[in-house]
């Protein structure tokens, strides 16, 4: 690949920029499974007419595996909002809009929200009794099956004129319950100091949905411990906080 350009490098990926298309190569410690697991995850949800980029290939690359699919161009959303303050809360609004026409669609044979949880908070720097009583509070929590993106951030929407939001980075896309995915959002917004952005995106949110802000506070808890799994430092302490500040049921 040495006519390509690296755009993006971390986590063990490297991502490119080929002629119109986008390769993503995994490490050589990625596993092979795990590649075309992600790659087939972006296929069912491309089935569902959502405006994603289409996965066009997927091989070996030296000493590991790559996924090749369309480059969307156009600026993202964090771009425009940052270049365009006065109006964030329009972009909120159809920044939730967005999200709200991923969580209308299912795929069955996408990995659970609740698995991927519960496994994270069982690996958790939590004590076994926060850790119980987390997975206590996510078995009480509503089972649903919509897709949900997982990731779901304004640096994941692109916006083009004359072309519909496109939706990027869907290697974390689970199926459950919508607000699950909201809360991983809420919290995005909050590890990033946009606390006041958090707010606004939750009121929405809750404006749209008919959400129960109660319940969203529990779906808060648990899925700040599920990423708590993988943060250290600062971020992780904020996490820990979102966890520590409710009172459990």
């Amino acid at each position: 690949m040495s006519d390509t350009v690296v755009i993006s490098e971390g986590q063990g990926k490297t991502i490119y920029l080929d002629s119109g298309t986008i390769i993503k190569s995994f490490g050589p410690n990625a596993k092979k499974s795990e590649v075309l697991n992600a790659a087939m995850n972006m296929a069912m949800i491309e089935e569902t007419g959502l405006h994603i980029p289409s996965v066009k290939e997927v091989r070996k690359v030296d000493d590991g595996w790559a996924v090749t699919y369309d480059y969307i161009a156009g600026r993202d959303l964090r771009e425009i909002i940052d270049s365009e303050p006065e109006k964030e809360d329009e972009y909120l609004k159809m920044f939730v809009d967005i999200q709200s026409e991923i969580h209308s669609k299912t795929a069955l044979k996408l990995p659970s929200v609740r698995d991927r949880l519960n496994t994270d908070i069982a690996s958790a720097d939590l004590d076994a009794v926060t850790r119980y009583e987390l997975h206590a509070r996510l078995d009480k929590l509503p089972r649903e099956s919509q897709i949900c993106h997982g990731d779901f951030i304004p640096e994941n929407v692109i916006l083009k004129d004359g072309n519909p939001p496109y939706i990027l980075d869907w290697s974390h896309a689970c199926k459950g319950n919508p607000d699950s995915d909201a809360a991983k959002t809420y919290i995005s917004f909050k590890l990033q100091s946009r606390d006041e952005t958090a707010e606004k995106y939750k009121k929405i949110y809750f404006e749209k949905n008919g959400t129960d802000e109660n319940q969203f506070i529990r779906w808060i808890s648990v899925v700040a411990a599920a990423v708590s799994s993988r943060e250290t430092g600062e971020r992780k302490e904020k996490l820990l906080k979102m966890i520590d500040i409710f009172q459990y049921d």
